[in-house]
């Protein structure tokens, strides 16, 4: 099976579990904790509408990459790339609870633009910058979420 009927495989997958999950996510109920606050069905629309998107894309690429193909068989995949990857995540996680949102993001954004094979560094460190600053200031004021500068631990043993 060639990449290209896989990637539509999988897009029709995701899109058969965005509509269960926007099925689910109409059972929320709608709640005002704040006045000009999102409620709690808020981020799940926004996660319904954001697969939607990359599955619709993901399914294009697929059939776009079918339309071209001629018939040729790719030869082995470098799993060096992905494999840095997830362990460039997992730094990320570990990281993000001593260094705090944007800090944290930032050099995960960068070291993934590096691995994915940027490498003029005025790019780099424009999108590593921008990119989280751009997240952070999205969810401070256009959804009203405060990302601490670092972490609270609460202790629910007292």
């Amino acid at each position: 099976m060639s990449m290209a009927h896989k990637n539509i495989a999988a897009a029709i997958g995701l899109l058969a579990f965005t509509g269960w999950y926007a099925v689910l996510t109409t059972g929320l109920p709608d709640r005002d904790i704040m006045p000009n606050t999102p409620g709690p069905s808020f981020l799940p629309w926004l996660i319904t509408a954001a697969l939607s998107a990359l599955s619709i894309a993901l399914l294009v690429q697929g059939i776009t990459r079918l339309k071209r193909a001629n018939g040729a068989v790719t030869g082995q995949h470098d799993l060096k790339t992905p494999v840095l990857a997830l362990a460039s995540i997992a730094i990320y996680l570990a990281a993000l609870p001593y260094l705090g949102f944007v800090p944290a993001s930032v050099l995960f954004f960068a070291a993934l633009m590096w691995l994915y094979g940027a490498r003029n560094p005025f790019l780099i460190a424009a999108g590593a910058i921008g990119g989280p600053l751009i997240l952070f200031v999205l969810f401070r004021y256009g959804f009203n979420i405060i990302f601490a500068a670092r972490p609270v631990v609460i202790n629910i043993d007292e």
